[in-house]
């Protein structure tokens, strides 16, 4: 089945290293921060942008036979600032355009201090089963570097309401290499998210994106980042950490207790098709990869003529194809000889097996079930390991003339 992705472009402030497209809707008091009222969309805009995201959905899907799909996804930008009147209006889209399984994981991204028990409610009453809370840190400094606007209070006391209305999967996002991060406050950090108890935690190095505030600040010389060196010893305390607190690492950057993976995110790390919606938002479906338009007012402008809003468009030929098979196979639940030689005919182990014992003699795979799977030292080093059985695959091509086959 497909999974589905909503881009919803609101953000009360725009935090300067994403690089993610949103627009701001600060609050016109802003002594209100921290309370309910402070995260308003201004309704004639929230209409006009959903009212778009409807006329996406009939044209994408080409008002065919109801599309199954097992996951949903709402992001942003902070999808937790729809009022409850917009999240039910947005579910009545995807209901009548959709086959939603039973069995789906429907997640949305939360900032701590939006959520409401009025949202909440809502949630339970549309379908969403899961939260994605964006935490980042528990560090006041740190919060305030990367311009966050909540801080350790709203994130426990949104997190406990969330349990109190039965949400039982539970995400929360971290950010570390801060520039001027001590080891310290990271695993103070990571000690809190512990306490709190979620089903998965996503880490994440903090990107100097090109074009943010932060990029430029550190083109400036206002800011520096952390050295790779430091960079990967702090990986290394998050991963050390979190597996030792019953975590298991299965992405680069995620890990979940109990097998509760991000079923949505799978189905981008194993290079299956999702639809996608919304301003920026990108998606694969049909072979393929598109993205829209980095702009609210023109992708409502085009949609109102009936005309997607498409940024790019690129057709997956066989060989890009196996390309993003082995790269987002190896970032998360590894390298499947098997379905390689299933879906392109391709015997990839004969043709890194050098490699393979190189990479397993420096620990940086294990093989299961004819499967090859990063270690710790292999995550840390995944783009380059990716980069070179990519390379020998080329190779390999080129010194027989070979043609892939699928």
């Amino acid at each position: 089945m497909l999974g589905v992705y909503f881009h919803i472009p609101f953000c009360v402030k725009k935090c300067f290293y994403c690089d993610f497209y949103s627009i701001e809707t600060e609050p016109k008091d802003l002594s209100l921060i921290h309370t309910e009222e402070s995260y308003e969309i201004d309704e004639s805009i929230a209409n006009q942008f959903l009212s778009s995201l409807e006329n996406e959905i009939k044209i994408r899907t080409n008002d065919s036979n109801k599309i199954e799909v097992d996951s949903i996804f709402l992001g942003g930008g902070t999808p937790s600032l729809l009022s409850p009147q917009h999240i039910k209006l947005l579910f009545q889209y995807i209901n009548e355009y959709f086959q939603v399984s039973n069995s789906s994981e429907i997640t949305i991204e939360c900032n701590p201090g939006t959520i409401t028990p009025e949202k909440l409610e809502v949630y339970k009453v549309v379908g969403i089963n899961r939260l994605s809370i964006g935490v980042q840190s528990f560090i006041p400094e740190e919060l305030k570097f990367l311009q966050r606007i909540h801080n350790s209070e709203d994130v426990f006391h949104s997190f406990k309401l969330a349990r109190e209305f039965g949400f039982d999967n539970i995400s929360i996002d971290l950010i570390f290499s801060i520039p001027g991060q001590k080891r310290e406050n990271l695993i103070y950090s990571l000690s809190k998210a512990i306490e709190l108890n979620p089903e998965h935690i996503s880490a994440y190095s903090l990107i100097f994106e090109k074009g943010t505030p932060l990029y430029n600040e550190m083109k400036k010389g206002k800011i520096k980042p952390v050295d790779d060196n430091i960079d990967s010893e702090l990986y290394e305390i998050v991963i050390d950490f979190l597996t030792d607190n019953g975590y298991e690492q299965y992405e680069v950057s995620n890990f979940a207790k109990n097998q509760k993976y991000c079923n949505h995110n799978l189905k981008y790390w194993h290079n299956q098709e999702y639809l996608a919606f919304g301003p920026s938002a990108h998606g694969f479906y049909k072979n393929i990869r598109y993205k829209n338009k980095r702009s609210l007012k023109t992708y409502i402008n085009l949609l109102k003529s009936n005309t997607l809003p498409i940024d790019f468009e690129e057709f997956q030929d066989d060989k890009t194809k196996l390309t993003d098979t082995i790269f987002l196979g190896l970032r998360s639940d590894g390298i499947d000889f098997n379905k390689l030689m299933k879906n392109f005919k391709l015997d990839l182990r004969n043709i890194i097996k050098d490699e393979i014992t190189f990479y397993k003699e420096n620990d940086f795979i294990y093989e299961n079930n004819d499967k090859i799977i990063l270690t710790k030292n292999g995550y840390k080093i995944c783009d380059s390991i990716a980069v070179e059985i990519i390379t020998k695959i080329d190779q390999y091509f080129a010194n027989r003339n070979f043609k892939l086959v699928n």
